[in-house]
């Protein structure tokens, strides 16, 4: 990884559980990935120093521009409101 920037990486946890609950076809439903790309918009409207932000399968990664002064660059704490925020897309 580059020293100057960050990559928050959401791994979707018993996404095989969610996806059967909410009747989402294998291997890719367009529900699902609409769902998923509609939370990864979220985020990058919410934080201005989400720069780019990729999906493939069941994890969605992040990438956040390198003079972020968001929580100062504290992993655990830029970790857990980005992927708070797209938790919480989910159900909006």
């Amino acid at each position: 990884m580059y020293p100057n920037i960050i990559v928050v990486q959401i791994d979707g946890r018993d996404f095989g559980s969610f996806s059967e609950k909410h009747g989402f076809e294998k291997p890719n439903d367009d529900k699902a990935l609409n769902l998923m790309n509609a939370c990864a918009i979220k985020v990058l409207e919410n934080f201005s120093d989400v720069i780019f932000a990729y999906g493939f399968t069941d994890e969605y990664s992040f990438v956040l521009k390198k003079e972020i002064t968001f929580y100062q660059r504290r992993a655990r704490f830029v970790t857990y409101f980005i992927s708070q925020e797209f938790d919480i897309s989910v159900y909006q």
